[in-house]
């Protein structure tokens, strides 16, 4: 048998090759690269270009390879510096061996950027004309006589495209496209000519078979067929489907094997949400105390759209078990009637309250508003100090909402603001005459590159005769994580004779606060706030002041205060902490 010989024989030579190589690696070249003169992207480019920096740690460079990258690097200097309008540079190379290292050195004077003396842009076509364009051509990275850089060229041919192509110029095309370079004179000149050809249109919309039924579907369209082709009516319908909370996957493609005089179909792919949903929540929050929260949500009982949701709560000082069935109307996107029921067992220091709620809503959008109107029965047994008593009241309502924010979760730049009013008549079947509204908003802003500010205001008032015939969940009082920090949750307010909250007719409250990012996802935040419930306008207001921590986590902000009540004896302090978006 030969074959062991054979193999014995190539180890054996293996290891020869192996141990007469080491050497020559372990003596490869290292090479340094020096750049001067030039910085920012424009150094990261000349280093992108240098072959000699990008084979600088090649196991196989050797002395005559270094020379010959060394001699190419001029060249490659030079067109490195091209794209941002120097054409006149100087370059001083220079190599210099140290014992097994090498050092090459580049200095660069990169001389004058060329200016750009002439740009011609033009539409032809049917486009030529039209908002769209002229906007696209207003805003233009090209300026006359400004310094030549080959990256805000081609971005001036991508905006020209990306217009076109967003507003159904979709056989649209660059006819000319020049950049001209005279060393000579030393000036350069654009040239983009855009045939943007015919506007196609949007076409009917068909959906592939789903959970619900096409009649819905078609509510949350944006358009008519035979609109003006627009790319952002598209991506509203997907977005309005994804939103919907029916779809995990939504797909919106026009059709253009199927175009016919300038109009395309629109073809809409459905995977459809799992039916059901259900829900396990761990929390604690200074309010509620500890809490465990289960939910359970049925995207769509019917081919209707119809929606069933249940929730219920078990905390410390609040229990809670409510369902909601909700029924999209109109436009689906915004318009809904809601069926909901609720039943609550809440405690705080002075009162508790057991409430069962039945009521039935319709909300809508009203432009940039949100408005819901509603009526609502309550059945309320209640304690408030020595008071127990139970009420019952038919409430019409109406609530109109309106957010604006950069980002909902954390916003730099937005705002809230709403508006709610509520009553009851004996005549209607309540126990008690009553008109109770309340407005109250949020308004966030930056303040500096890494703070914002954050101002809250509050205020209510309710008609009645005698507070004390008013429910305690519809009587206003203050303190807590949302309103008068320092102080426990609603415990200010008109007290009785014996200094026990008993709530009141009004409520006042503002805060300001200052938040500053420290770290990544960490800040520090300094507040004041100032309010209370009150039976009259001269009864006082309390103020709370401290200092917190925040972290914005993927759940929503978790907000960490220490407040001292500093209009109280002894300023005693008091922890705060809640979690959840802005606004």
């Amino acid at each position: 048998m030969r074959y062991p010989t054979i193999r014995i024989c190539w180890l054996l030579w293996l290891a020869v090759f192996t141990l007469a190589a080491a050497p020559a690696y372990a003596q490869t070249p290292r090479v340094s690269v020096q750049v001067d003169g030039v910085g920012g992207e424009v150094r990261e480019n000349v280093l992108a270009f240098l072959s000699l920096y990008a084979q600088r740690a090649h196991p196989a460079l050797s002395e005559g390879r270094i020379r010959t990258l060394h001699r190419r690097a001029e060249e490659e200097i030079r067109r490195a510096l091209e794209p941002f309008g120097y054409y006149r540079p100087t370059v001083r190379t220079s190599l210099e061996q140290r014992e097994t290292d090498w050092l090459a050195r580049y200095e660069i004077n990169p001389g004058p950027r060329i200016p750009l003396t002439e740009v011609d842009v033009q539409i032809i076509g049917e486009g030529a004309d039209t908002p769209a364009f002229r906007e696209t051509l207003r805003t233009l990275p090209l300026q006359r006589d400004a310094p030549l850089e080959h990256a805000r060229y081609e971005q001036a041919k991508r905006a020209l495209q990306r217009t076109a192509a967003s507003y159904g110029y979709l056989n649209a095309r660059l006819v000319r496209h020049e950049l001209r370079i005279d060393l000579e004179a030393y000036e350069a000149s654009a040239v983009l000519h855009l045939d943007s050809g015919p506007r196609f249109r949007l076409g009917e919309v068909e959906f592939h078979p789903t959970v619900v039924r096409p009649e819905l579907l078609q509510r949350f369209v944006p358009f008519e067929p035979g609109e003006p082709y627009r790319s952002a009516r598209l991506l509203e319908l997907q977005t309005a489907l994804g939103d919907s909370n029916y779809f995990a996957d939504v797909v919106v493609q026009p059709r253009h094997d199927q175009e016919e005089d300038l109009e395309l179909p629109v073809e809409v792919r459905l995977t459809p949400r799992e039916r059901q949903q259900y829900t396990v929540s761990l929390g604690y929050g200074t309010d509620t105390g500890a809490r465990t929260g289960l939910g359970f949500e049925n995207r769509y009982v019917n081919a209707r759209g119809h929606r069933l949701r249940g929730d219920m709560l078990i905390a410390e000082r609040r229990n809670r078990i409510a369902a909601r069935y909700i029924v999209p109307v109109r436009d689906p996107r915004t318009d809904s009637i809601e069926y909901s029921a609720a039943w609550q067992d809440e405690q705080a220091r002075t009162f508790r309250s057991e409430t069962l709620q039945i009521s039935a809503g319709h909300t809508r959008a009203r432009g940039s508003w949100r408005e819901t109107i509603a009526l609502t029965y309550l059945d309320e047994r209640y304690t408030i100090a020595d008071q127990r008593d139970r009420s019952t009241l038919w409430m019409p309502s109406g609530s109109w909402t309106r957010i604006w924010a950069d980002d909902r979760i954390y916003t730099r730049r937005g705002g809230q603001f709403g508006f709610d009013v509520r009553g009851a008549a004996e005549e209607l079947g309540s126990d008690v005459d009553f008109t109770q509204s309340r407005v109250q908003g949020t308004l966030i802003r930056p303040l500096l590159p890494r703070s914002r500010i954050i101002l809250r205001g509050e205020a209510g008032t309710t008609l009645i005769g005698d507070i004390n015939e008013l429910p305690a969940s519809l009587r206003f009082t203050a303190g807590g994580d949302h309103s008068v920090r320092g102080y426990a949750y609603r415990s200010l307010g008109p007290t009785d004779a014996e200094g026990r909250v008993v709530g009141g007719k009004h409520l006042l409250f503002g805060s300001v606060e200052y938040e500053h990012t420290l770290y990544g996802l960490w800040s520090a935040a300094l507040f004041y706030d100032r309010g209370n419930a009150i039976n009259s306008i001269s009864d006082p207001l309390e103020s709370g002041a401290g200092f917190g921590v925040r972290w914005r986590s993927p759940v929503g902000l978790i907000r960490l205060d220490v407040a001292s009540a500093i209009s109280q004896p002894g300023n005693p302090w008091r922890l705060h902490l809640r979690i959840g978006p802005d606004l």
